[in-house]
């Protein structure tokens, strides 16, 4: 039985899939500032990074997670200049952008 990433990882995949589109870039430099302007992503941080967390925890392999990224959320982000380009990298990423968003959201 094949594992449904999109369900099981759903704020990961609403982030992925609404902001980490072949255009991205338009939303701003990084996915730190894809966050911060966007403030309709401020309820759903936690579970991104949770998700993140959650995902990267499992330690699938670089294939596997291109796989899920590009194929399963059909992501147009290439883990690169911030990161090793790696996408574990890009869920690290991700993790510390929700922290620094979060962290100024509630001071």
């Amino acid at each position: 039985m094949d594992r449904d990433f999109r369900e099981e990882f759903s704020h990961l995949t609403y982030f992925v899939e609404a902001y980490l589109h072949q255009d991205w870039g338009i939303e701003g430099g990084s996915i730190e500032e894809v966050m911060r302007s966007k403030r309709e992503l401020a309820p759903v941080v936690p579970g991104i990074r949770s998700d993140a967390e959650k995902l990267l925890a499992e330690s699938l392999s670089e294939r596997a997670l291109e796989d899920i990224f590009e194929n399963t959320w059909g992501s147009g982000y290439e883990p690169g200049d911030a990161t090793d380009g790696s996408w574990a990298d890009a869920l690290r990423e991700i993790i510390d952008a929700s922290l620094s968003v979060e962290s100024t959201e509630n001071t």
